[in-house]
């Protein structure tokens, strides 16, 4: 697992990018595609996310 920034774009539907902020992340993640790295799920972190609604999140996935 790696941490991303909420400026970060990522696109759940092809050609169509978003910043993950503005992303309603379930607990058991997101399916998304992180652009020059591939698709990768999106978590939140509990702890981090009580510092700051807009912190803590994390992706599980790499380059295919």
């Amino acid at each position: 697992m790696f941490a991303v920034e909420t400026n970060r774009t990522v696109s759940l539907v092809k050609g169509q990018w978003q910043q993950v902020q503005e992303l309603d992340i379930p607990d058991n993640g997101l399916d998304v595609f992180l652009k020059d790295f591939g698709k990768v799920t999106l978590f939140r972190d509990d702890a981090k996310r009580s510092a700051s609604p807009l912190r803590g999140l994390l992706a599980r996935g790499g380059p295919f």
